[in-house]
């Protein structure tokens, strides 16, 4: 499974403005091959996640990521990721 392959699943469950409104993350249910596996953080409108929960073919929680100039990662965006993958999937 690649980050690239994930696909967003019904609505945005939470959106942010962070780093003085320098971007929006927007956290988001993903499904690969049909079949809901985690939850990803978004950035602004970009097609592909930036950060992904998912779970792995054992059922352990696997990050999947790409991180690049001009979208910093601050520790409240990790934090939040986990806090959502935890609620969704009851950990």
């Amino acid at each position: 499974m690649d980050r690239m392959e994930l696909v967003k699943t019904g609505e945005s469950i939470l959106t942010t403005t962070v780093l003085d409104g320098l971007y929006r993350a927007s956290y988001w249910l993903v499904s690969y091959r049909e079949k809901i596996v985690g939850v990803a953080l978004y950035h602004n409108s970009n097609k592909h996640c930036t950060l992904a929960l998912v779970s792995d073919k054992n059922g352990e929680k696997q990050m999947l990521g790409h991180f690049r100039d001009g979208y910093p990662v601050p520790d409240k965006e990790f934090y939040e990721l986990h806090k959502i993958y935890d609620w969704a999937f009851q950990k």
